[in-house]
């Protein structure tokens, strides 16, 4: 049993360098110096837009003066603007610049490139298989 576990332990860490490697490529073709929480705020920027201070609170569990200060070096960073709602002047919607996408889909490279390297050392057959192991274990 206990051979088992430290193979086990071996190829998840393998697995989990692999990951790191693929993110750190991403992120070195994307020029990016963000935290990996500031790239979790871009990220859910960019899934919701025209996402407000109020969801970011809610959705991170944060106070909004924690948010605002996220979004105010967000801001100085090139990433992401405010705008104003047309309909309720107390509303602002924060919005991605083109390079905010650029980094919130950087994370999204990094796992496609893990993606392609798995694609490249798997059979069609142990890619199948992989699948169904990892659905089994979620």
């Amino acid at each position: 049993m206990t051979c088992r576990r430290q193979d086990l332990i071996q190829a998840l860490s393998h697995l989990a360098s692999l990951g790191t490697q693929c993110n750190d490529v991403a992120k070195d073709e994307c020029h990016t110096l963000l935290t990996q929480r500031q790239t979790e705020f871009l990220h859910i920027i960019d899934k919701r837009q025209n996402v407000t201070f109020s969801e970011l609170a809610q959705t991170f569990s944060l106070s909004k003066p924690t948010i605002s200060e996220m979004i105010d070096k967000l801001s100085e960073q090139g990433c992401v603007v405010r705008e104003k709602s047309k309909e309720d002047r107390r509303v602002s919607y924060i919005r991605l610049t083109k390079k905010g996408e650029s980094a919130a889909r950087c994370e999204q490279r990094g796992k496609m490139q893990l993606i392609y390297h798995i694609e490249a050392s798997l059979t069609d057959s142990e890619i199948k298989q992989l699948i169904e192991l990892l659905q089994k274990v979620h």
